[in-house]
Formats: C-alpha cells, sequence, structure tokens
C-alpha cells in the first residue's frame, strides 16, 4: 500500500499566474489564500458521483492550514479537510493531516496528483468554456464528425495503468501537465502512433499522459479550432 506520506515525483507544480508586478516583492501566504481560497469543480468520473466533485478552500485557519471540505466526491476527495501552501504546491489534506493531493498552476485551473499518483485536474466553476457552434467534433483536419468510438476516452482511470495506442490526428503539443497553459515539451506529428498510460477528464475533454523520447507529459483529446470548431486530436488505436 502507498504511504500518504510518500515522496512524490520529482516534478514541481508551480503556481504561476499570482506573481506580483516586480521580483522584489515577496509573495504572502494572504496572496495565496486570497488567489486559491473558494470552489472548485472536478470533472472527471472517477472522483465524483452523479454530481461533479466539488472542493469548497475556505479562509478559515486551523491547525497550521486553511479549512476545507468536498461535496458529492469519491475516495481520496471524500477526505479532503484542509488546504495549505508549502514550497509553492497546494496541498489538500485530510482531518488526520495526511497529504491527500498536490497541485500547481493557475487561479483558474489546477492540476497535479493525489497521494496514489492519479492524475487530477480541479477548475473554477465560472471559467468553464462555453459550448461551440457545433455539436461535431472533427476528426483531425477533416469535415467528417468523429464517432462515439473516436470520443472514447483511452483509458477510464486516472490512476497508472497499461498503456494503449492512440493515432494523432493534428499537431499536437505535448504539454507538462493537463492544462491549456502548462510548459510545452514537443509537438506530436500528425498519424503517428503514440501510447498512453493515463487518462482524465476536465471540462475541455480527455487529457492523457505519454512518454515520449524521455519527454512525459500530457496531451488534450479535444481542441477548439478557429475559436469555435471543436475537434479531435487523437484516436484510440493504431
Amino acid at each position: 500500500m502507498v504511504s500518504r506520506t510518500r515522496v512524490f515525483a520529482a516534478l514541481t507544480f508551480f503556481l504561476t499566474c499570482i506573481l506580483l508586478p516586480s521580483a522584489s516583492y515577496a509573495q504572502t501566504e494572504a496572496d495565496f489564500v486570497a488567489a486559491f481560497s473558494g470552489d472548485w469543480l472536478i470533472f472527471d468520473p472517477a472522483y465524483g458521483d452523479q454530481d461533479r466533485c466539488l472542493v469548497m478552500l475556505t479562509t478559515r485557519k486551523q491547525d497550521g492550514s486553511y479549512s476545507a471540505e468536498s461535496k458529492h466526491c469519491r475516495t481520496p476527495l471524500v477526505d479532503v479537510a484542509g488546504w495549505k501552501i508549502v514550497d509553492n504546491q497546494l496541498l489538500l489534506v485530510s482531518a488526520d493531516g495526511d497529504l491527500v493531493a498536490r497541485l500547481g498552476g493557475n487561479q483558474n485551473r489546477i492540476s497535479g496528483e493525489t497521494f496514489e499518483d492519479a492524475g487530477i485536474v480541479m477548475e473554477r466553476p465560472n471559467t468553464i468554456r462555453s459550448d461551440t457552434q457545433s455539436d461535431c467534433a472533427y476528426r483531425g483536419y477533416s469535415t467528417d464528425c468523429g464517432t462515439v468510438e473516436d470520443k472514447r476516452k483511452p483509458i477510464d482511470t486516472p490512476t497508472l495503468s497499461e498503456q494503449v495506442d492512440v493515432r494523432i490526428l493534428v499537431k499536437l503539443n505535448l504539454r507538462r501537465e493537463p492544462r491549456p497553459d502548462a510548459e510545452i515539451l514537443s509537438q506530436l506529428m500528425p498519424q503517428v502512433c503514440v501510447p498512453v498510460i493515463q487518462c482524465l477528464t476536465a471540462s475541455d475533454g480527455n487529457w492523457c499522459k505519454t512518454n515520449i523520447e524521455g519527454n512525459q507529459g500530457w496531451i488534450v483529446q479535444e481542441a477548439i479550432r478557429e475559436e469555435k470548431w471543436r475537434t479531435l486530436t487523437y484516436v484510440s488505436g493504431c
């Protein structure tokens, strides 16, 4: 069994979007609390019941952290009772102080891993993208709508799993984290087959983790073309 106090992978998830105007100003705890307190939604069905999992981070301080609670959530997020900022990372903790998840990102979207190495994305309810003008998700650069099978999540669970292959349909960025603003590690070309080992669902669709030539990162399964057309970027199978 994996301990909740185990050492996480060395990858650091920096909180990048609340930097003060000048490097001469230091971030204060109050800055972080003001930026990240409030409601956060998790869209992946692995973390919630019929309703989306909701995590609420309050400004009430208790025993070295700030109180938090969750609604409509499954394990491990059902255990969330507090949160705190440590080394520029947002930590979710249980009532006993055990680590539930380690996250980083910006004031609208944060991502990281649970103590079980499961990927997770949390988003602000008021920043979820609106519907596009088309119900069709086009298959790559084509004018053909993708099928139900094309849109299927390659791996159902956000935890590490046996790899499956997906075929890239467009020029696609490999990002360090499952966020549109995360660092780009490389670009994948159309018709290339890549293995994925982990997948999760966010408001902008499915994200899957892959390892290409030593670059381990995330690729999004659906993108918006010309700011309105939904486009499938990869499909299962090669």
